[in-house]
């Protein structure tokens, strides 16, 4: 779908400055001025999860053919394990 277009565009341009912004404050990269990268790579990462899920659902001999969408999916997934392990992080303290 057009969305989901918009969301890998998304994640493919602001990466790099989810990744500064991690270099920047590592306990809490929503401090560093690339915030608003680091927060559009969280949600484009979510919504790419999400359909990569579904499609595989729906059709998972098919979907599982498709490799650029796995490797979008593959970066996204890199992206919500830090947020995970930063999360954690966040508890523990």
């Amino acid at each position: 779908s057009e969305n989901s277009y918009l969301n890998k565009v998304l994640l493919y341009i602001h990466r790099s400055f989810f990744a500064q912004a991690m270099i920047d404050d590592p306990v809490n990269p929503l401090r560093s001025q690339y915030a608003p990268s680091f927060l559009a790579t969280y949600r484009s990462s979510a919504h790419i999860l999400k359909c990569i899920r579904e499609e595989f659902e729906l059709l998972p001999e098919l979907s599982s053919r498709f490799w650029s969408g796995w490797t979008f999916a593959f970066s996204a997934a890199v992206s919500e394990h830090y947020l995970h392990y930063i999360g954690a992080k966040f508890l523990i303290l």
